[in-house]
């Protein structure tokens, strides 16, 4: 793993000149639950904005995500924190539209360059994702085909959304890998993803998602289970092809150095609520939610001596979400009596850092 105390430093003081300002004002009917994410200079209208969104299990109405909001603007990454289970990977297939719609239900508003992909019919979402939004999933080795070629997984998706031939495509594939720093790209492109090392995998994965030169890519942990070197070549990699095309990125993880590293905004989740958003920089020197001081505070100090503070208990499950108040009030050492029975408002305590909590730091 990346050193994470180092990454803190670093990384923040990397994200320090991003091109983030200042949280614009929520809307009067979101005004209690809409944290009005960073603006982009620049950019008339957000890429990508949620308004209050929220999933249920449609058989019993459990709650899966509640009033979601936030937006995304053009060049931007965006880090998604928290523990598994809070509901982050959740929110990325139920965004990208891959959730069995028969099983859910959704509300509120999704965004999409000013249009509600809500009311989207299913041609036209088939024609958007992958192509304008696309999704490098969690583990490569269960996402790609395992009895297809590297070159005809990646040329699928390029022939998918481009009027181009079996040579065109495979060309295309060929340069999409070279793009994502494939070293041997007409080799690989005869190989099965069997054959391939977990850092190769995840470079197929990236060109995938490349391969149409999506405006978003919603990446769900990257780098999971890669060594300290491939992990960073792959951030690396996230950061030149935003430079070279343009692309956003909401970035799905628990570890916060890699949040430091790349990210120039952070969200925080849990129990499928957002509950704090701020600038990197801002979100790791002053976290404002009792639950984002205990993900800090569980870091590993480099002295490397005593035991590491914990957050009690663990993440319910969506059963058990707690969303008549606080969801963390369970587990929070801070809670006061009205948190668990009545929902905090946001709050905007300065230079566009908000956070969801009675009583914040």
């Amino acid at each position: 793993m990346l050193n994470p105390l180092a990454l803190v430093s670093e990384g923040a003081d990397a994200c320090a000149d991003a091109h983030v300002a200042d949280a614009c004002v929520p809307d009067a009917h979101v005004a209690d639950t809409c944290v009005p994410a960073a603006h982009v200079p620049g950019t008339a209208a957000p890429l990508l904005e949620l308004r209050e969104y929220s999933l249920r299990l449609r058989r019993d109405g459990t709650g899966l995500l509640d009033k979601v909001s936030f937006r995304l603007g053009t060049g931007e990454i965006v880090g998604l924190i928290g523990e598994s289970g809070c509901g982050k990977t959740l929110l990325a297939l139920s965004l990208i539209r891959l959730l069995e719609p028969n099983l859910f239900t959704v509300a509120g508003q999704v965004f999409w360059r000013g249009e509600d992909i809500l009311a989207w019919p299913e041609k036209r979402l088939i024609s958007w994702r992958g192509k304008e939004l696309a999704m490098i999933f969690q583990e490569p080795m269960t996402s790609l085909n395992p009895v297809w070629r590297v070159g005809a997984q990646v040329a699928e998706a390029i022939r998918l959304h481009q009027p181009v031939g079996v040579k065109e495509a495979a060309s295309l594939a060929c340069q999409a890998l070279r793009q994502a720093a494939v070293a041997a790209p007409e080799r690989l492109m005869r190989q099965y993803p069997h054959e391939l090392s977990g850092g190769l995998r995840q470079r197929v994965m990236l060109a995938i998602a490349m391969a149409n030169r999506p405006r978003l890519i919603l990446a769900d942990e990257p780098t999971t289970a890669l060594d300290v070197s491939i992990q960073a070549q792959i951030l690396e990699l996230m950061l030149r092809l935003r430079e070279e095309t343009g692309a956003s990125f909401l970035l799905i993880t628990h570890d916060l150095a890699v949040v430091a590293e790349v990210c120039d905004r952070a969200l925080v989740m849990y129990a499928g609520r957002v509950v704090e958003a701020a600038a990197t920089r801002d979100l790791l020197d002053t976290p404002r939610h009792w639950y984002t001081r205990g993900l800090l505070a569980s870091l590993p100090g480099l002295d490397g001596e005593g035991r590491l503070p914990v957050i009690p208990g663990a993440v319910p499950a969506p059963a058990q979400y707690n969303w008549r108040g606080c969801g963390f009030a369970g587990r929070c050492r801070r809670a006061l009596p009205r948190c668990g029975r009545e929902p905090p408002p946001w709050s905007d305590v300065g230079a566009g850092h908000w956070v969801r909590c009675h009583a914040p730091a």
